[in-house]
């Protein structure tokens, strides 16, 4: 994470870009939201590939 810390963050599309995936414009709600929806995501996951062979 030390590149990152080397480059100017200013208002860039990346930055745009970045904020928007990590924690959707929202800060702190945003990466608890982000989190939440992760481990649904998860779950769903699990449970696919347990009930996949039927």
């Amino acid at each position: 994470m030390q590149l990152w810390a080397a480059v100017k963050c200013d208002r860039t599309f990346l930055t745009f870009t970045l904020q928007l995936h990590r924690n959707l414009l929202a800060g702190e709600t945003g990466t608890q939201i982000m989190g939440v929806a992760a481990l649904l995501l998860f779950i769903l996951s699990i449970t696919g590939i347990i009930l996949w062979p039927g």
